[in-house]
């Protein structure tokens, strides 16, 4: 994996693919604890790190505006 250093490293694919798992995530982690808990997804290590690296930089991005 190569390093990431700003949001325009990612292609709109890669974006797309982030947006779904943040959604599924987000999902996942809401239902944590309840009688509807949904299952782990299934993300390898290298897709997770990604996902992290782009939410990392969305996240600087938005708190310096």
């Amino acid at each position: 994996m190569d390093k990431i250093k700003a949001l325009t490293d990612f292609s709109p694919r890669d974006i797309e693919k982030f947006d779904e798992m943040h959604r599924i995530l987000t999902a996942y982690n809401a239902s944590l604890g309840s009688k509807n808990e949904l299952p782990l997804p299934e993300y390898t290590d290298e897709e997770m790190a990604e996902y992290s690296g782009y939410r990392e930089l969305l996240l600087d991005m938005k708190l310096g505006e």
